[in-house]
């Protein structure tokens, strides 16, 4: 959407697959969707930081429960060889 000028012929999902053309009447800005239904007009350069945020949150997150499954794993061997012992 960076080199994109008035006129512009653009194709846009419309989900599943399925695009549509389009012609860009107002470069230089998107239409996002925010949460909970809500959609606002944002410069290319806020949505781009915006989608860079949400991509280092989800990394995060990724990182966390990775530990968190890594922790469990360890718990579940704990409980597993201690079980073992009883029988």
């Amino acid at each position: 959407m960076k080199h994109t000028k008035e006129g512009d012929e653009i194709l846009v999902s419309l989900g599943g697959g399925v695009y549509t053309k389009a012609k860009v009447q107002v470069p230089g800005t998107v239409i996002m969707n925010v949460g909970a239904h809500v959609v606002v007009e944002k410069s290319t350069k806020d949505a781009e930081a915006l989608v860079h945020a949400q991509i280092a949150e989800l990394e995060n997150i990724q990182k966390d429960m990775g530990q968190e499954f890594a922790h469990m794993s360890q718990q579940m061997q704990m409980l597993q060889l201690t079980q073992g012992k009883e029988e």
